[in-house]
């Protein structure tokens, strides 16, 4: 089998070919699958095993395609050998030689990566970081493909503690009246008060913004009377803070009513503001606060500290990588680079004129015409598949294996959109 063989395999693919049709009739099949789709790496791809193929894609590729195309790759391959440069060197299909060049580097980082991963202490912050972007993933799926976007839990712990800063003059005063003998009593409530009207507009307005996940349909009994237990905390802090508040008030306002009427002195407005103040004061500023959480939180429960936690592993695991992987990545991507760079120069010093290399060098653009053809038919399949999934609501996730993770697990997960903007392509070496 030669050139000619796989040009007229070329020839037949068209949008009407058996072969064609046969694989864009397994559409919907692949589009509805519950699993992700396991993708064709790009680090081991060759001639029998182009990178980024579904599975679909893949067994229709090697039942029509390698068996045509591998022998005339190898005539091509040849007619390129067959120069003579001198000194012992040959010609060679500069395409091909990159992509040796990318498959050797590649092998290189792999066995760097293996024996990085030999360290004990690294094997287990990865598993951490894998199970924690596991769980931040499904919650982040919960909310819709969006982050927490919560506020910090500084920023949200100031807020809410100088907001509960003015409770505290708001009620020693009524306090110290009432325990002048005792002050410190009268510090320790007043603080009691603030902190639990603070932690009851936590409590309260998390659960508000939580409410759909906390107590819908899908929750089970158990965590629907757990999530009921923790509101109902929140509601009695509320409701012990504001005792704390209106009975010693309420006693000093009735003892000063008596006082007045005792004196035969009008009773003022102004008399009852102050009770009004008190307590519709402490109100206010629990009812803020709730707002406040309500605000700060995302409506999937604890999502911001899953989110936190993955962020700060992955900084621990990306600060170990950069320092005791990466230079030694980097030592083979520096070889690979300035070995294609000499290729290049290489050809363009004692090939690109000859006529000979022109000759085979036209034999190859043949064959890449129909590489193009046996493309656009991927691409056409991998178009239909995404449309197909997004037509009937169907999520499509992808999986494949990334030497570049910072993990020991290989395999990442991809959407469908990142998934349109790999490039197909067919090597060459």
């Amino acid at each position: 089998m030669t050139l000619t063989d796989y040009q007229q395999l070329g020839a037949r693919l068209t949008w009407d070919d058996p072969a064609v049709l046969e694989l864009f009739g397994q559409v919907q099949g692949e589009a509805q699958s519950n699993e992700p789709l396991d993708l064709t790496g790009l680090y081991n791809a060759d001639d029998s095993r182009p990178p980024y193929l579904t599975p679909v894609m893949h067994r229709w590729y090697l039942r029509h395609v390698p068996r045509t195309r591998g022998p005339a790759l190898q005539e091509i391959r040849g007619s390129f050998a067959a120069i003579e440069l001198g000194k012992g060197q040959r010609g060679f299909l500069l395409e091909s030689e990159r992509d040796r060049i990318e498959r050797e580097k590649n092998a290189e980082i792999e066995k760097e990566r293996d024996r990085y991963f030999l360290d004990k202490d690294v094997q287990d912050t990865g598993k951490d970081l894998d199970e924690a972007r596991e769980v931040y993933e499904q919650a982040k799926a919960e909310n819709g493909g969006q982050d927490a976007n919560e506020w910090s839990p500084i920023a949200y712990c100031v807020f809410l503690t100088v907001l509960a800063i003015p409770e505290f003059p708001l009620n020693f005063q009524s306090l110290m009246s009432f325990f002048s003998t005792v002050p410190i009593l009268a510090v320790i409530l007043a603080l009691v008060i603030a902190g639990g009207i603070w932690f009851s507009s936590h409590i309260v307005g998390t659960t508000i913004k939580q409410w759909g996940e906390l107590f819908g349909g899908h929750v089970p009994q158990r965590d629907k009377m757990r999530a009921g237990r923790y509101l109902s905390i929140g509601i009695l802090l509320f409701i012990g803070a504001m005792c704390l508040v209106y009975f010693p008030r309420s006693y000093l306002f009735r003892a000063a009513i008596e006082r007045k009427i005792v004196l035969g002195e009008p009773v003022l407005f102004s008399d009852y503001m102050g009770m009004l103040v008190s307590v519709g004061g402490n109100f206010l500023l629990w009812l803020i606060g709730v707002g406040v959480a309500y605000v700060a939180h995302s409506h999937v429960p604890e999502f911001g500290a899953k989110q936190r936690r993955y962020n700060r592993l992955k900084k621990k695991v990306l600060a170990s990588y950069e320092r005791e992987l990466q230079h030694r990545k980097d030592r083979h991507i520096s070889k690979a680079q300035k070995d294609q760079s000499n290729l290049t120069q290489l050809e363009a010093r004692q090939l690109k004129n000859r006529p000979d290399y022109l000759r085979a060098r036209s034999l190859f653009e043949e064959l890449r015409k129909v590489d193009n053809a046996v493309l656009a038919i991927l691409e056409e399949y991998r178009g239909r598949l995404v449309e197909t999934a997004k037509a009937s609501d169907h999520v499509l996730i992808f999986k494949m294996d990334d030497i570049n993770s910072v993990t020991e697990n290989k395999q990442v997960k991809i959407d469908s959109s990142t998934y349109l903007q790999l490039k197909l392509r067919l090597p060459y070496a």
